[in-house]
């Protein structure tokens, strides 16, 4: 019994890391794909605004004498906006953000398929929990060094559907918020797994 408690509380503590880190990969990927739209979106009014402008101005060379006061401001205002996307486009880099974001997410996707691979050890319980502990202790030291590096610019939307915010880890996530990261055989405690090895061993193929 002590020897089985001892797996349940190694896989609370694993379960609960990966939950943040399964979260974090959402978060990174998705923010990557908002700032692929954003650019995107911006780069095409850039476009169009460019046109409109060139437009005005070719008409005002053409025309000279005559005076038109409308596309006058127009153009101003026009100049005005290709001006301040410029300014937006130097002042945050959309693609360096996105590469950021879209690498970052990669990072924690491998971290999170580590995770999923150490609950499943700890419900079979084939491994020794001290190989299994140590494993998971070097990991958190490589994990907490990524936790450093990762840009924290997110989203509103993203930090209020993903509680992250600021880049700060949540503090607790229910069981149940686990439970829908992870696939159907590694859901719920330790004692519920009470099959033999090679039950489980069929049921984690299904994962590969």
């Amino acid at each position: 019994i002590s020897n089985m408690q001892d797996y349940q509380i190694l896989l609370d503590a694993v379960r609960q890391n990966f939950a943040d880190v399964a979260s974090r990969y959402r978060v990174h990927e998705k923010q990557a794909d908002i700032c692929a739209e954003r650019y995107k979106r911006i780069e095409t009014i850039n476009i169009f605004v460019a046109i409109l402008t060139f437009c005005g101005v070719l008409f005002l060379i053409i025309e000279p004498d005559k005076n038109y006061l409308w596309i006058k401001i127009a153009t101003s205002i026009l100049t005005v906006i290709m001006v301040a996307i410029a300014a937006y486009f130097k002042s945050s880099d959309l693609k360096i953000l996105e590469k950021q974001h879209r690498e970052t997410a990669g990072k924690f996707l491998a971290f999170k398929n580590h995770l999923e691979q150490i609950i499943a050890d700890i419900h079979i319980r084939r491994r020794a929990i001290l190989d299994i502990e140590i494993e998971y202790k070097r990991m958190m030291e490589c994990l907490n060094e990524l936790y450093a590096t990762v840009p924290v610019a997110y989203d509103k939307v993203l930090e209020k559907r993903y509680g992250i915010c600021n880049g700060e880890k949540r503090s607790i996530y229910t069981e149940a918020e686990i439970d829908a990261l992870l696939p159907p055989a590694l859901k719920g405690q330790v004692e519920k797994y009470t099959k033999s090895i090679a039950e489980h061993e069929k049921a984690l193929e299904t994962l590969g």
